[in-house]
């Protein structure tokens, strides 16, 4: 039987920058499939980008004990579950753990659940038949069998498809969660799964289609874009992160703000409000994607307009 966290990885968590990545892929021919070459990335200045450096930030205000968010990637590896000491203090100390949605076997159920559809909107009544077969090809390294895959929302396919199909072990904030519960924090999310599956599912199925069809159309590029993904992530760069949704955004595309909108700045907001109590409580440790973190819009500003202090740890 599959552990909770092999399910959990099957089910394809969001994760921001590499869907990112994803869209802003060169897209070639494969498969039949109608994949019209994209425009190179203009260079982008990160000079000016808000909280540039950093993943362990310190949240201060007078009326509350110091609490602290930790920008993380939804990936398993070695070298990124390996957390620095002023990393480990803050959370074998914590009172509570935050993150961005609670994964108990029920959620990854309801998750699957929302992922796989009998009605119309399946994989197999609205891909063309080139995009179908491409895409149920590529879902088998994941373990998703043909009849499966046909079954799926375009949503999910295409979340899944933005993982590494060979990863093993527990996620970061998997591993981060278990963790603080170990130490006897209590645990907290920020969205329902609902919320989650929604930043796409709720999306025209038209638009969802063309993702798919952007993620199929480069996913050997993007897989190959992973591991500059995680050198940004561990030299701790939120700029050099912040540059990818910039290009991204860039695009000029109607197609990639809407999604750079949905699946970042507007998640920026609600996360930095529902934040509220528990930083009102103090000594929590919160755990958010590294990309929700710099920038403007990003929740270490929004909670700076809020009136509290954010200083870089580490």
């Amino acid at each position: 039987m599959k552990t909770l966290f092999e399910k959990i990885r099957r089910n394809g968590r969001l994760s921001a920058a590499v869907l990112l990545l994803l869209i802003n892929a060169t897209a070639r021919a494969e498969a039949g499939l109608q994949c019209p070459p994209q425009p190179p990335d203009a260079p982008v200045s990160t000079a000016a980008v808000a909280h540039p450096k950093g993943l362990l930030w310190e949240i201060e205000r007078a009326d509350a004990r110091p609490s602290y968010i930790y920008g993380t990637i939804h990936i398993s590896d070695e070298d990124v579950l390996r957390l620095a000491p002023p990393v480990e203090q803050a959370l074998d100390h914590a009172d509570s753990f935050i993150m961005e949605a609670l994964f108990d076997e029920r959620a990854a159920a309801n998750f699957t659940r929302l992922m796989y559809t009998d009605d119309d909107t399946r994989l197999e009544k609205q891909a063309a038949p080139a995009l179908l077969r491409r895409a149920t090809t590529l879902l088998e390294h994941y373990g998703i069998i043909e009849p499966a895959a046909r079954r799926m929302k375009p949503w999910a396919a295409f979340i899944t498809l933005s993982q590494p199909p060979n990863e093993q072990g527990v996620p970061l904030d998997l591993a981060l969660m278990t963790r603080a519960s170990s130490h006897g924090a209590r645990v907290y999310g920020l969205e329902s799964i609902q919320e989650q599956a929604d930043v796409f599912g709720a999306m025209p199925l038209s638009d969802q289609l063309a993702l798919l069809r952007d993620t199929v159309c480069g996913y050997d590029e993007v897989q190959r874009e992973l591991d500059r993904l995680k050198s940004f992530y561990l030299a701790r760069d939120l700029a050099g992160l912040k540059a990818l949704e910039i290009n991204f955004e860039q695009d000029n595309d109607k197609l990639s703000k809407k999604v750079a909108r949905r699946l970042i700045t507007d998640r920026n907001r609600r996360m930095a409000h529902r934040l509220r109590p528990r930083l009102n409580e103090g000594n929590a440790f919160i755990a958010i994607g590294a990309l929700h973190l710099p920038g403007d819009d990003g929740v270490l500003s929004l909670l700076e307009k809020q009136g509290y202090t954010v200083t870089p740890l580490y």
